[in-house]
């Protein structure tokens, strides 16, 4: 299917397997909330549920006029008419992933270094970067190589221009690291929620990146 890319938005929202709600049903309130980039992240459901999940949430985001993006899963990011796909260093290539989807979906790839920010940059199929960990965060608790500012500076500098997303236990207050680190956006998932609403953050999310005189959502 032949598809027309468009400029991604600056908040990309990431489900997770610790709420209560399944995939889709997070990203039916995200769309509600006023998300438009979405990204499935399961690590617990098997290829068969992952794909029910991806079928209806793809339903729903293009009802939206959202980018869906499927996490690991090549094959379901295509077989679900999702937007796109995001992989990891441990993850199908992303070479594979550009011949499979072709350029008219998004491929996107998570980056924890220099090194591995030079080899993307060379690779040039990425359309997008998740860039971190910045900080502890519940989806990856055992995590403690952290970025520090001048690794940020410089991983952002070498990709540009391929939009960079940081994550890693980003809140509200957190916002204002886009333009701090020249950063097309940032990558959020725990902290989408309150305590007592899933991605009842999310609202005050964009309206706090809105406020930024360099970006609009």
């Amino acid at each position: 299917m032949s598809r027309i890319k468009r400029s991604l938005p600056h908040l990309l929202c990431l489900t997770s397997d610790s709420s209560d709600f399944s995939h889709s049903e997070q990203v039916g309130i995200l769309l509600d909330a006023g998300a438009t980039f979405i990204q499935i992240r399961s690590k617990n459901l098997n290829c068969r549920e992952l794909l029910s999940q991806a079928n209806y949430a793809s339903k729903l985001a293009v009802k939206k006029n959202a980018i869906l993006i499927i996490n690991d899963h090549i094959g379901i990011a295509k077989a679900s008419s999702a937007s796109g796909v995001h992989l990891g260093e441990k993850d199908e290539s992303v070479s594979d992933a550009r011949v499979r989807l072709g350029e008219g979906m998004f491929v996107g790839a998570t980056v924890h270094s220099l090194s591995e920010a030079k080899a993307v940059k060379e690779n040039g199929n990425c359309d997008y970067i998740g860039l971190g960990p910045f900080r502890s965060s519940e989806t990856k608790a055992g995590f403690r190589n952290f970025l520090s500012e001048n690794q940020i500076f410089q991983i952002v500098d070498l990709l540009s221009p391929i939009p960079v997303f940081l994550i890693g236990g980003l809140k509200i207050a957190d916002c204002n690291l886009i333009p701090k680190f020249n950063l097309h956006g940032i990558a959020v998932c725990n902290g989408l929620s309150n305590k007592t609403k899933y991605g009842g953050n999310v609202k005050s999310f964009l309206k706090e990146i809105n406020k930024l005189n360099c970006i609009s959502v």
